[in-house]
């Protein structure tokens, strides 16, 4: 396996089998469990951020591998002591998310629902309900075969009546569809060519499409296939899904509380098919609502829930850490935290006042002093962990004097109080942050010994996802990804700017527009990394928003779960590998 991740750098790739993959993410790992071993940490600053204080003490904690360490079991033989076993409850901490495969892309719709191909720990493609697929040389025809045998939980076949009406309603303009971010500047015609074979048609050559294809999961036709758009977006079925196609299925929602669900023994993956996705060991999986963060940590210590995973706060980390009965792993996961901007208001349009916003914060004092082991400095606007990741380009490094010469250069001055004005107008901005957000006072106390006032807004994430393609947006503090990829178009391409698509910057560059272009036509590896290189190299000098850390997954677990690997994107990926040790009866689990 090593040497085939070697040679994938220099040899063009056949997409048809991987698009878009992630492989640098176990040697990234193994790299940084390496220096954890060692004591290489960044926890020894000499300065201390603003406002905040470095803990007493940070307790240990383990970098997760992302590769299996044992195979499982067979499925039609007892487990032997040490081997999964059958049966048993997962109660794990979540936001419990949607259940409609068109309006919904979170961590219930990833278990309870399949889409054409499916991603490994890795993020390598594999086959989902596509058993195979072809994509041309140019990447703008793709046609995937689907499986006969896999069924809706209700005994209905998955056909391509599923996978037109699926995207008919991503591209519907009144569907209030998540993929359409990634499908909608770029599809042309999608058709069934029988009952298990769908053909899609891009505008444009789109090989990267297919790390997307693997992120859209297909919805049931038979059931959904008379709503209108207003009942797709508002409707009954964004809480209760009467069929499911994944390893798990949604069984019941208590609002507010806890979404059920269970092992779905028809699944059309048996267990030793793949490493990757198939019938679960556990027979039933609980997503319990986040809540008051400090009960959540308690029903953690006490056993009530078995998994706390997301990018949490240090005082969350550091607590959890400390107990002997919950295993803690820490990884990176393609998040990144920046101060968002909105390039068309006067405030930020100019490139040199975003550079020195970038100047003047001390991002790795805030990092050591108030993150410590969960966050790691970011200078690029990709993961470390990706295989196209610059390590060299352009960083700005702490300099309070260079921030104020170019806030000069761009025609700012400083009034009597101390804030900057220009033509009269103050450079004064409120940022939306939500109420956890521990580096936003930090960084507003670095702006103001520049001149600059942020006003700091605490504003729950769904209300900001709302106000961010709004033309008035102008400015917020939060995280950005789940992306396991390079491929930026989505998010930097001038086409996508909103209402068409979430480059709620307004970032526009003609240069970089023409280098995403080109990315979307190669599926030469080395080309790839050639061109997401300038991407970045582009992306670092004109800071259409500023780069302040890479928030890393936090994942704690009780100690009676296990098989517990690291998603590509997010842990429950895994779930069909999960078993608790204390399961019983597993013939009858």
């Amino acid at each position: 396996m090593a040497s085939e991740e070697e040679n994938r750098e220099s040899r063009q790739i056949d997409w048809s089998v991987l698009s878009g993959s992630y492989v640098s993410r176990r040697t990234l790992l193994k790299l940084m469990a390496l220096a954890s071993a060692a004591g290489i940490t960044a926890a020894c600053a000499p300065n201390a951020a603003p406002t905040a204080a470095p803990p007493t003490s940070a307790p240990a904690t383990n970098i997760a591998p992302t590769a299996a360490a044992a195979a499982t079991a067979a499925p039609t033989q007892a487990a032997p002591s040490g081997a999964p076993k059958a049966g048993g409850t997962v109660r794990i901490i979540n936001s419990g998310g949607g259940t409609n495969p068109i309006i919904d892309n979170e961590v219930l719709i990833w278990s309870i629902f399949d889409a054409l191909v499916q991603q490994d720990i890795n993020a390598d493609i594999h086959p989902g309900l596509a058993e195979r697929w072809d994509v041309t040389p140019d990447g703008t025809v793709f046609t995937f075969f689907l499986r006969n045998d896999a069924k809706w939980t209700d005994g209905q076949a998955i056909d391509a009546d599923d996978v037109i009406f699926t995207f008919n309603k991503v591209m519907d303009p009144d569907v209030q569809a998540w993929g359409r971010r990634w499908f909608g500047t770029v599809l042309d015609k999608w058709e069934a060519l029988d009952k298990y074979t769908v053909k899609f048609t891009m505008k444009q050559p789109a090989a990267p499409l297919l790390d997307h294809f693997a992120e859209q999961r297909i919805a049931p036709e038979h059931i959904m296939g008379k709503l209108s758009a207003k009942e797709l977006n508002e409707g009954d079925l964004r809480r209760n899904a009467p069929v499911s196609s994944g390893p798990f299925k949604f069984v019941q929602l208590v609002p507010d509380t806890v979404v059920i669900t269970q092992r779905n023994d028809s699944y059309y993956m048996p267990r030793g098919s793949n490493d990757y996705r198939y019938v679960p060991w556990i027979k039933q999986l609980e997503f319990h609502f986040w809540g008051d963060p400090n009960v959540n940590l308690l029903k953690m210590e006490t056993g009530e829930r078995d998994a706390h995973v997301l990018t949490m706060t240090r005082p969350e980390h550091d607590r959890l850490a400390q107990n002997p009965n919950i295993n803690i792993q820490v990884f990176p996961v393609g998040i990144y935290n920046y101060i968002y901007m909105n390039n068309e208001n006067l405030l930020f349009s100019d490139k040199r006042v975003r550079q020195a916003i970038a100047y003047a914060i001390d991002k790795k004092t805030i990092v050591d002093t108030v993150l410590g082991p969960i966050g790691q400095v970011q200078d690029s606007f990709l993961d470390p962990a990706d295989w196209a990741y610059k390590p060299d380009v352009k960083k700005y490094e702490f300099d309070p004097a260079k921030a104020k010469q170019l806030l000069a250069e761009a025609g700012w001055t400083a009034g009597s109080d101390g804030v900057l004005t220009k033509d009269g107008a103050r450079f004064e901005f409120e940022a939306w942050a939500q109420p956890q957000n521990e580096v936003a006072e930090p960084i507003q106390s670095y702006l103001k010994d520049v001149g600059i006032v942020m006003k700091i807004r605490p504003i729950d994430w769904p209300a900001i996802v709302d106000e961010l393609a709004k033309p008035n947006f102008v400015a917020a503090e939060q995280n950005d990804g789940y992306e396991a990829y390079p491929d930026r178009r989505h998010r930097w391409h001038s086409s996508n700017v909103p209402p068409k698509g979430v480059n709620v910057a307004r970032y526009k560059n003609p240069e970089l527009d023409k280098i995403l272009d080109e990315a979307w036509a190669t599926t030469d590896r080395a080309k790839l990394k050639e061109l997401y290189w300038k991407m970045q190299d582009i992306l670092v000098e004109d800071l259409p928003w500023v780069p302040i850390f890479y928030p890393l997954m936090v994942q704690a677990t009780s100690k009676r779960l296990n098989g517990t690997e690291p998603g590509a994107l997010y842990f429950v990926q895994t779930a069909c590998k999960w078993w608790v040790s204390d399961a019983t009866d597993p013939e009858k689990a």
